[in-house]
């Protein structure tokens, strides 16, 4: 009992630095930089078109109908929005930070309903924000952490059902149902794949899918859904509902990548807890009473979701990202079982290795980057920062003191939020914000109420510009728009598949760097004239 007392204290005040580390980095990040397109822009421009037109329900981006995304994130920066102004960065990011500052309680409420003991659900939930992929998504504008937030809470209440600490799912269905106004139906689909095993048991079975629970999650998503498919019609409820869903499933119309993605990317997602996460994962496998009941979703979970996720076509780095923060709860048990294990030692000491090689990505391939160019202290302080931490880890790891090793290890990725992230802010700034193409595109056109672009709108134009775009898809439409002195806006990859005549008599006004490419604008043609199709 003294040794999980003070395991507790212990983390208690780390988990405090930690958190702090994190908030600091990400709004310093923010504070200095513009949203980044696509998603940060698009998600912001259809939250000030939601404020605009005074209508939460059915969403819109450029004046059309969006059904891609629910709305509760857009709600949940409507507020900042309306305050801080639709191009903060800030405004966007601020309600993704607040859920992985949240993300600590949620995984001890977790660990207290499956069964394992206070500290265990504390050093869960300490290890889930100090993994890469949760930490770096807090200081973006994204709807996942939140997402997360409220799966792990519905697991838990999960839990506490299925040990018999509860008679109704209720708060366990009105969960899901505000995390499928998160992100969609996969809120649903993956607590109940997870509990497929556990609903043998006629009671929890009953209890689960009682019609007054059910009803209450029914309930949370109609609010949104049956307002915006009456002002949407038909067509937008088929997209958001079939297309945005199933059509995903089966055949991604975007992000389409091989099955065995996420077993690729999950473990980068999780350093520095990669191995410490296999090696929970493999004991609960091979040893199926070493937790039992409830306790078991710890590894029906995450399995769940990577079989779920590979199967369908559609995948990116941050659809798994629900599953860190179970796992991060099954380290949390593996390492406290007998922290001076040898077995413990060894994946500590690993996860000191892994910090070292984060530091070493930054000094070596982060901070010389053609697009940063860190030198000096930029270059030098975040990796002898991360570097002091993961070699404590290798060294304690070596010395027999376990907790202290993983206390050291956990304090990598906290530092490469906080010094990493501002450091490289700048240059990211510079080479994912369109704010400068805005300020070059409305100086040529000071007066006009619309922009143009050929072959594609980016989310930026509109959002940095406050006008709609009107996108050209054929050579001859581009003419004739500059032939009527409007500019327009074309990438240059693009601009040089155009055929020669037309490239000719399409004076560049302006080049405006973006990515690894250029933004032109074209406008005021030498003569007039109207080139073939």
């Amino acid at each position: 009992m003294a040794f999980r007392g003070r395991a507790s204290r212990d983390v208690a005040g780390l988990l405090l630095l930690v958190l702090l580390l994190v908030a600091v980095g990400t709004l310093v990040l923010a504070a200095g930089r513009d949203p980044w397109d696509p998603d940060e822009t698009r998600y912001l421009q259809i939250t000030r078109e939601m404020l605009d037109r005074e209508n939460p329900f059915l969403l819109t981006f450029d004046g059309e109908p969006y059904s891609d995304k629910p709305p509760l994130y857009f709600w949940a920066m409507a507020p900042l929005v309306a305050v801080l102004g639709p191009t903060s960065a800030l405004a966007g990011m601020l309600p993704a930070l607040l859920a992985f500052l949240l993300l600590p309680v949620a995984v001890a409420r977790l660990g207290r309903n499956l069964d394992l003991d206070v500290v265990t659900g504390r050093w869960g939930g300490f290890l889930a924000v100090t993994m890469f992929l949760p930490a770096l998504v807090a200081g973006g504008c994204r709807m996942d952490l939140p997402f997360t937030l409220l799966i792990v809470l519905a697991l838990a209440e999960l839990g506490r059902l299925a040990n018999h600490r509860t008679r109704t799912a209720l708060p366990f269905w009105v969960l899901t149902g505000l995390a499928v106004l998160t992100k969609g139906p996969l809120a649903i689909i993956l607590p109940l794949l997870a509990a497929a095993p556990l609903l043998r048991d006629h009671r929890l079975r009953r209890r689960l899918f009682s019609l007054r629970s059910v009803a209450a999650g029914v309930a949370v998503v109609a609010v949104w859904l049956v307002p915006a498919a009456i002002a949407g019609g038909r067509e937008w409820f088929m997209d958001a509902v079939v297309h945005q869903s199933a059509g995903r499933a089966v055949a991604s119309f975007a992000h389409r990548e091989p099955w065995w993605y996420h077993l690729g990317t999950v473990p980068l997602g999780l350093i520095p807890w990669s191995f410490a996460v296999l090696a929970a994962l493999t004991r609960l496998a091979t040893q199926r009473h070493a937790l039992a009941g409830a306790g078991r979703l710890l590894l029906h979970f995450p399995v769940a979701t990577i079989l779920l996720l590979s199967a369908i076509s559609g995948k990116t780095l941050l659809y798994p990202l629900p599953l860190y923060p179970v796992v991060a709860l099954a380290a949390a048990w593996w390492i406290l079982d007998d922290p001076g294990a040898p077995s413990r030692r060894l994946v500590l000491g690993l996860a000191g290795a892994l910090g070292l090689l984060l530091a070493a990505g930054h000094l070596l391939v982060l901070a010389p980057h053609r697009d940063l160019a860190l030198e000096g202290f930029a270059r030098w302080a975040p990796a002898i920062g991360m570097a002091i931490p993961s070699l404590a880890a290798l060294a304690l790891a070596g010395a027999g003191a376990g907790l202290a090793a993983a206390r050291a290890a956990a304090l990598v990725v906290p530092l490469f939020i906080a010094l990493v992230l501002p450091a490289i802010g700048p240059g990211m700034n510079r080479l994912l914000s369109l704010r400068p193409f805005a300020e070059a595109y409305l100086d040529l056109a000071p007066d006009e109420p619309k922009g143009y672009a050929y072959a594609k709108i980016q989310p930026g134009f509109i959002l940095f510009t406050g006008r709609p775009f009107v996108r050209l898809d054929r050579p001859s439409q581009l003419w004739h728009a500059v032939d009527a002195g409007h500019a327009v806006a074309i990438e240059q990859k693009t601009f040089r598949r155009l055929p020669a005549h037309v490239r000719a008599r399409l004076p560049v006004r302006a080049r405006v760097p973006y990515r690894h490419t250029e933004i032109l604008i074209v406008r005021s043609p030498a003569g007039p004239g109207t080139p073939g199709k």
